[in-house]
């Protein structure tokens, strides 16, 4: 047990460690964005960003578990498999990209703001740039190589800084140029990752094709509804409130963000292993998983909330600082989120991506319902208790629902659980013991 606790925590540090490269230098740019363009410019920036998420997303539910399942699996050959998800990915992204540039040619007329319209036009290549990584980390998530996640990362965020760099020293560093500086640090990691996979190209065949896309309508459906969950509080609150609101709100998101990073990174390692489970051992997985991103995220979470009004004046400064009110509603829903976290992962993981879709539906309804309420009577606070109360709503929902799916199995959750319990009890006790006797 504790070799497979070794195991799973190191596998986790890898994905943690690239997760921060990748985030950290996110981070260090979103501190100089902050600090040198106006709220209003920063709303333009979040509404943007909020935008090509929902689009990118769909993109994304056809590529990250079904790549995964696919690779593993290996239905096809392997470089069949990658040269499949390669047309896939830059085909979306391709797709995409044309239909927003006839969504910018009448953004004007449909109202969106100059600086929203300033941005439209590199929909393309911010796409590129999210694809491309995204496709990088699932096949090295697919192949299990979490060292060579942290490798690519890493180089990634040392050529973007470099970039971003330059263009800080010598003024020219902007909203724009910054999107312009992921696609060329992205075009080169593509070329480093999938350079050889384009001079081996072999495409799979039709049945796989269709296979592959059958099975990601519902986890790319279910990716929207989450994007939509997510980033519904912000355009609502760019419809009641100003774009200074929009600003704040997304600050506060951002550092929620680096909160579920542990989440995040677990859970790249936690679904190839929920994947090769069988059903009888699939309810200790499951509640070892959750409790092990909530462990994971505690410390983050306290330290956030106990000392929020520091952090925001570090990040940014005092016309931040009533996201810190923001900050606290929404660090509950972080301790609450691992649960629906590996829910979403077990129901992709057992080939049931349709439930899962459906629990996403019914968690959007209610979040979109709650910000038209909630919004216009308490503003900011609406949002973020919004948000808070459709996760809790939706993850008890799925708890219940998942607990039938088990017992129709033969299997009873709630003793498992207390079997879990007892087991990660007894081995603490037994490191306790060992670490006492060797201070001794």
């Amino acid at each position: 047990m504790i070799k497979k606790l070794q195991h799973f925590f190191a596998q986790g540090s890898m994905v943690f460690g690239s997760q921060m490269l990748m985030l950290g230098s996110n981070f260090l740019i979103f501190i100089i964005l902050v600090r040198s363009n106006s709220l209003e410019q920063m709303g333009a920036f979040a509404i943007y960003m909020a935008i090509v998420t929902m689009v990118d997303t769909l993109r994304q539910g056809f590529i990250h578990h079904a790549f995964i399942k696919e690779y593993l699996n290996a239905t096809e050959s392997k470089p069949r498999v990658v040269s499949g998800f390669l047309v896939i990915n830059y085909g979306m992204v391709f797709l995409f990209t044309l239909l927003s540039f006839l969504f910018t040619q009448f953004g004007s007329l449909i109202g969106l703001s100059d600086g929203l319209l300033d941005f439209l036009p590199l929909f393309g290549l911010t796409a590129f740039s999210m694809a491309t990584l995204q496709l990088m980390n699932s096949r090295s998530t697919g192949q299990e190589k979490f060292r060579k996640q942290l490798i690519y990362n890493g180089i990634h965020a040392a050529i973007l800084m470099s970039i971003i760099g330059v263009l800080w020293w010598s003024n020219k560093l902007t909203i724009y140029n910054y999107f312009i500086s992921q696609f060329v640090a992205s075009s080169i990691m593509f070329i480093i990752a999938f350079g050889k996979d384009l001079v081996h190209f072999v495409l799979p065949s039709k049945a796989w094709f269709a296979k592959v896309l059958n099975y990601g309508k519902f986890t790319a459906g279910t990716n929207l509804l989450s994007v939509i969950f997510h980033k519904a509080d912000v355009l609502i609150i760019s419809i009641f409130l100003t774009p200074a609101a929009v600003a704040i709100f997304h600050f506060a998101a951002k550092l929620i963000n680096y909160c579920d990073l542990p989440m995040n990174a677990l859970a790249q390692v936690i679904f190839p292993k929920i994947a090769k489970t069988d059903k009888a051992d699939l309810v200790p997985r499951y509640f070892f998983s959750v409790l092990s991103i909530m462990a994971a995220m505690l410390p983050g979470v306290l330290i956030t909330f106990f000392f929020s009004k520091d952090i925001i004046l570090l990040i940014g400064n005092e016309e931040y600082l009533p996201s810190g009110t923001v900050l606290h509603i929404l660090l509950v829903a972080s301790l609450i989120k691992p649960w629906g976290r590996v829910f979403g992962m077990t129901l992709d993981a057992l080939g049931m991506p349709r439930v899962n879709f459906e629990m996403l539906a019914l968690s959007t309804i209610i979040n979109v319902v709650m910000n038209l309420v909630l919004i216009p009577i308490w503003g900011l606070s609406g949002a973020a208790i919004a948000t808070v109360a459709s996760i809790f709503i939706t993850i008890s929902i799925g708890q219940i629902r998942l607990y039938r799916i088990l017992r129709s199995w033969n299997l009873n959750p709630l003793n498992q659980f207390m079997e879990v319990i007892s087991t990660i009890k007894s081995k603490l006790h037994g490191v306790h013991e060992a670490i006492t006797q060797n201070s001794a």
